[in-house]
């Protein structure tokens, strides 16, 4: 009993995944990591947003450009329990985002403008 309760004490404890690189890839943004993070999609009012649960970095912004001429503005905010993404466009957003098929440690989010017809 006592070698699990002194086990337990010296256990290390774990470690969150790492911001390894952000990086707009064509049309997404790439996120890489240490290893793959737990990640919540938090998409509302037009803007398209996401939290991951990693050790939390610098912030960074950047501009996702689109074939059609419109952009959107992206920006990663480091919170209390990891980082959050914010993309915000003057029309409203919805995304999806997908673990690389080349790299699975790393994300790749896409964002497009909400059909106007969609509600």
């Amino acid at each position: 009993m006592g070698g699990l309760i002194l086990g337990t004490l010296l256990k290390d404890p774990p470690v969150k995944p790492q911001l390894l690189q952000a990086r707009v890839q064509g049309d997404a943004l790439q996120l890489c990591f240490s290893s793959l993070p737990k990640a919540v999609v938090m998409s509302q009012q037009g803007a398209y947003a996401m939290l991951f649960a990693v050790e939390p970095s610098p912030a960074q912004q950047g501009v996702l450009h689109w074939a059609n001429g419109q952009h959107a503005r992206w920006h990663l905010q480091p919170r209390e329990n990891g980082m959050q993404l914010g993309v915000v466009a003057l029309q409203a957003l919805e995304g999806s985002w997908s673990v690389n098929e080349a790299d699975n440690r790393c994300v790749d989010v896409r964002v497009r403008l909400r059909d106007e017809g969609a509600v």
